[in-house]
């Protein structure tokens, strides 16, 4: 997650689903320079698995689980960092929660948080919540019963809609679903070009385009506990268009195959780019490196 010049990352996992620690670590973007932050208040319990987003200067994290299989160890609990204090807070919202899930996709549009799909006792799910921040209230969205339910899905806002892409529904997926806020009605998008089956993968928006890098495009024989086969290729689709996805052509050097790492806009030496930490790779294992690809629409 990065606020500002500062990347924040927290929980996670080094062994397969067990929960590194409940830590928050910093990357100062300007001397890149990592600390451990001192963190105060309803400080969560370590896990994994969980979804973040920012509204200013404070990050959200929901969700995730402490356990193996599908659903065991799960939470729904909504808490919030404020990066300027370091407190935690664990939120207490009126309305009906989303129930727990893991691998689940959160995104914020105009104030609201957006949780959708996941990971849950019943399997894999592809219900949508919002969560109002200056009303404290979680509220069911419609359900769009043709999207297949889903983990490692991908929500990203362009403006007031919300775009579900691809995911693991039994088989890694490729489709594109459009949510919009306003009407709160679901719409199928009919690409020219599909995007590669994928999950696990980092998503990010800039202007009208969404970003696509990295993922899991062939699921592991060993099920949460094995690495799959991960790409280490980017796609850009503009949203205005039904042109669909383009792969991305780069320079320098490109980070390794996997999945399951974070990414998020930021700025670097003046140019707009996508921050990448972590990740797994194609040999199971946990990585800690950090990437940056600028990126000129």
């Amino acid at each position: 997650m990065v606020i500002g010049r500062k990347a924040f990352v927290f929980g996670g996992e080094n062994i397969p689903r067990v929960p590194i620690s409940n830590i928050v670590h910093c990357l100062d973007m300007d001397t890149c320079t990592w600390s451990e932050l001192s963190t105060t208040g309803d400080v969560p319990v370590p896990h994994n698995a969980h979804s973040a987003a920012a509204v200013g200067q404070v990050m959200y994290i929901f969700g995730g689980r402490t356990g193996i299989n599908m659903g065991e160890g799960s939470f729904n609990e909504l808490y919030a960092f404020d990066t300027r204090s370091n407190i935690w807070t664990l939120l207490k919202p009126s309305g009906v929660a989303p129930s727990p899930r893991s691998f689940h996709a959160m995104a914020v549009v105009a104030n609201r948080l957006y949780v959708f799909g996941g990971c849950g006792e019943e399997g894999r799910m592809n219900d949508l919540h919002s969560y109002d921040i200056a009303s404290n209230t979680w509220e069911q969205q419609p359900t769009n019963e043709d999207i297949a339910g889903r983990g490692g899905a991908g929500l990203i806002a362009v403006g007031k809609d919300l775009f579900v892409v691809a995911g693991f529904a039994g088989k890694e997926t490729s489709d594109v679903y459009k949510y919009d806020t306003d009407s709160k009605t679901w719409s199928k998008l009919a690409l020219d070009k599909e995007l590669p089956p994928r999950s696990v993968f980092g998503i990010t928006s800039m202007s009208t385009f969404i970003i696509v890098w990295f993922g899991e495009v062939d699921p592991s024989d060993q099920g949460h506990l094995g690495a799959g086969g991960f790409s280490k290729d980017g796609y850009m689709m503009d949203t205005c268009s039904k042109a669909g996805w383009e792969l991305i052509s780069s320079s320098g050097e490109t980070p390794e195959a996997r999945g399951w790492m974070q990414v998020a806009p930021c700025q670097l030496n003046d140019t707009n780019g996508v921050f990448l930490f972590g990740g797994n790779n194609l040999d199971n294992k946990r990585l800690n490196d950090c990437h940056y690809l600028s990126i000129k629409l």
